[in-house]
């Protein structure tokens, strides 16, 4: 039987003492929203894609980083690889070109958007060295962005994970049809740290006063006629 994850007896599920009840070893949520292991073995898919020579486009995902900030020198060497990586493809014109995300938060806590590298660095210091957030992702903003009547947007994908806690084996399935497309409330200008602008998160947007949901969040298969672009939507999932 189906039920949701907050009216489970988490405790009682994972003595395993009632044999006809299973649990998936995703049972904290932190387990599934981690953006830092997310990043990790996408990069990892890339680098085994690029080695073997697979048919994959393995230059989908914007340039990262995964890091530990415990400290000032942490902080330092973070600016170092920025930097290095800024010089390596100069950053688009007049759009942001970093997301830093707290590899735990969801719902858009801590994360923040810069157009410079001492703009990420100072966004994040507070959380990292006095709230103790010690793992992160950096990544290079996607600029120009996608949008829709000039406003940026998100598809919310929609599939079940099992795992075994026992031999570690995971997989998912994700839903033919059904998913969600988001659009932010305000404009997409590129020139400033606006999360109403950049964070088209449910959660985030409904803080806006001209906030529409019924607007704002339609099925996927709406997406050739929002964009004008008849196929696009077969081509994403």
């Amino acid at each position: 039987q189906w039920a949701d994850f907050s009216s489970h007896d988490w405790d009682a599920l994972l003595e395993g003492s009632d044999p006809f009840r299973r649990v998936s070893c995703f049972y904290t949520r932190a387990g599934l929203v981690r953006k830092a292991m997310l990043a990790h073995y996408l990069q990892k898919r890339q680098r085994q894609a690029a080695k073997t020579g697979a048919n994959l486009e393995v230059d989908v995902l914007p340039a990262g980083f995964v890091v530990d900030i415990q400290d000032e020198e942490d902080l330092g060497s973070l600016r170092a690889q920025l930097l290095e990586s800024a010089r390596k493809s100069p950053p688009t014109p007049g759009h942001p070109v970093w997301v830093a995300k707290a590899s735990s938060s969801n719902r858009g806590e801590n994360l923040f958007i810069a157009h410079t590298v001492e703009q990420a660095l100072e966004a994040m210091r507070p959380a990292a060295l006095e709230s103790g957030i010690v793992e992160w992702v950096v990544q290079r903003y996607i600029a120009p962005p996608m949008l829709i009547e000039g406003r940026k947007f998100h598809i919310r994908a929609h599939f079940v994970a099992t795992g075994c806690p026992y031999c570690g084996t995971a997989r998912a399935w994700l839903h033919r049809k059904h998913h969600a497309v988001l659009v932010a409330t305000a404009p997409y200008s590129g020139a400033t740290q606006d999360r109403l602008e950049h964070l088209t998160n449910h959660c985030v947007q409904v803080q806006h006063p001209e906030y529409d949901e019924c607007r704002q969040i339609f099925a996927l298969d709406e997406l050739d006629g929002e964009l004008g672009r008849p196929g696009l939507a077969a081509l994403v999932l």
